[in-house]
C-alpha cells in the first residue's frame, strides 16, 4: 500500500539535515514509494468546509551529498489535506497563538493527523510531566512571576531550574536559588514573559552531570534510547547546545515510567512522544515533534525512522 503523506514542518531552509528526524522519516517514506509532500503551518488555510496547503513533494534521499535539501522539493501546489492518508505535525515550539491557529485549521483536515491537534494544544509539553508527581522532581507552575518567587524564596537551600512552559531546546533555562534572588527573579521574569506566559520550576537534579537521556517513543514502545552529556560549565544537556550523545541503558523504573507515559500519551491521541529523563526521573514529555532520531541512530547504531514508518503505516491500515 502507497500512502500519500504530508508532513506540515518547519521551513526545509531552516532544518539541519544532520540533526532532523522529520527529514528520515521523510526519506524512509520516500525509500517505501509512498508520496512525500511538506507544508509550513503558515500555509493552511479553511475554505469550503476543508482545510487546504500549499505544498511541495519532497523526494528526500538520505545520505546522498547534496547543496540544499531545497533540491528535493518540487514546485508548490494547493490541495486540501483531505487529499493525504495521514498529515504529521512537527512543527516546532514555541506553542504560542500562533501555533494553537495551526492546530485549529487541523481540526478540518477531514483526515487523520498525529499526534492530535486538540492533544497539542490542550497539553503543553513541560507541564504534562505533572500528572505522574511520583515519577518526577518537585515542580511548580505558574503565569504571575510572584508565585514562582515566593516558592523560591522558601527555602534558600533549594536549586531550581526555571523554564518556559512553551518553548525547546534548552532556550531560556536558568538554575535558580534564593541565595542569588536578584538573579532568581530576573530569570522568572524572563520565563513568564513578565507575566505573560505559562513557565514551570523543577528542583535540580545535580545527576544531571551523569547524563540526560532521551527515549523516544511510540505508544508503550521504546524505540531508542541515548544519554546526552552536558558539556562543561552547562547544566542542559540538549544537542543543540554542544551535548554529547552516547548509548545507555534504561534502568528497571525508568522502563516502567516510558510504558505508563507512553500508554497514556497515545489514549490521548498523542502516540509518537519523546519522554527526557535525569536520574531516573521524568522531567519532559515531548509531543510537539519528538526528535532525536539521528543521535540515536548513530549511538545505536540501527535506523529506527524504519519503526516510525512502520508504525505510520499500520496506523493508516488500520484507521
Amino acid at each position: 500500500m502507497n500512502l500519500s503523506i504530508c508532513i506540515v514542518i518547519d521551513p526545509l531552509e531552516t532544518l539541519k539535515p544532520t540533526m532532523d528526524t522529520s527529514l528520515l522519516i521523510a526519506g524512509e517514506c520516500h525509500d517505501r514509494g509512498h508520496k512525500v509532500y511538506v507544508t509550513t503551518g503558515d500555509s493552511l488555510f479553511f475554505f469550503r468546509d476543508t482545510t487546504w496547503a500549499t505544498v511541495q513533494e519532497f523526494c528526500f534521499k538520505r545520505n546522498l551529498t547534496y547543496t540544499s535539501i531545497m533540491e528535493f522539493a518540487k514546485e508548490n501546489t494547493t490541495l486540501p489535506l483531505s487529499n493525504f492518508d495521514i498529515v504529521l505535525m512537527r512543527t516546532d515550539p514555541p506553542v504560542n497563538p500562533k501555533y494553537f491557529g495551526f492546530t485549529y485549521l487541523l481540526d478540518y483536515a477531514n483526515t487523520l493527523v498525529l499526534n492530535s491537534p486538540s492533544i497539542l494544544r490542550n497539553v503543553t509539553e513541560k507541564s504534562l510531566v505533572l500528572r505522574w508527581p511520583d515519577y518526577t522532581p518537585t515542580c511548580a507552575m505558574s503565569v504571575n512571576p510572584e508565585n514562582l518567587i515566593d516558592i523560591v524564596k522558601k527555602d534558600s537551600d533549594v536549586i531550581w531550574v526555571a523554564k518556559p512552559a512553551n518553548n525547546f531546546n534548552g532556550n531560556a533555562v536558568f538554575k535558580i536559588s534564593a541565595k542569588e534572588l536578584k538573579n532568581a527573579i530576573s530569570a522568572i521574569q524572563i520565563c513568564t514573559n513578565n507575566g505573560t506566559e505559562l513557565a514551570i520550576l523543577q528542583e535540580f537534579l545535580p545527576e544531571v552531570v551523569e547524563g540526560d537521556k532521551k527515549i523516544f517513543m511510540i505508544g508503550k514502545e521504546i524505540v531508542g534510547a541515548m544519554n546526552r552529556l552536558p558539556i562543561d560549565d552547562d547544566f542542559r544537556a540538549n544537542i543543540h547546545l554542544g551535548a554529547k550523545s552516547e548509548k545507555t541503558v534504561l534502568t528497571k523504573r525508568e522502563r516502567h515510567i516510558c510504558e505508563t507515559v507512553g500508554a497514556y500519551c497515545d489514549s490521548i491521541g498523542a502516540p509518537i512522544t519523546c519522554i527526557d529523563m535525569i536520574g531516573e526521573q521524568l522531567t519532559e514529555i515531548n509531543i510537539t515533534s519528538p526528535s532525536g532520531i539521528p543521535e540515536i541512530n548513530k549511538v545505536e547504531k540501527s535506523h529506527f525512522e524504519e519503526v516510525i514508518v512502520d508504525y505510520l503505516e499500520k496506523y493508516v491500515s488500520q484507521n
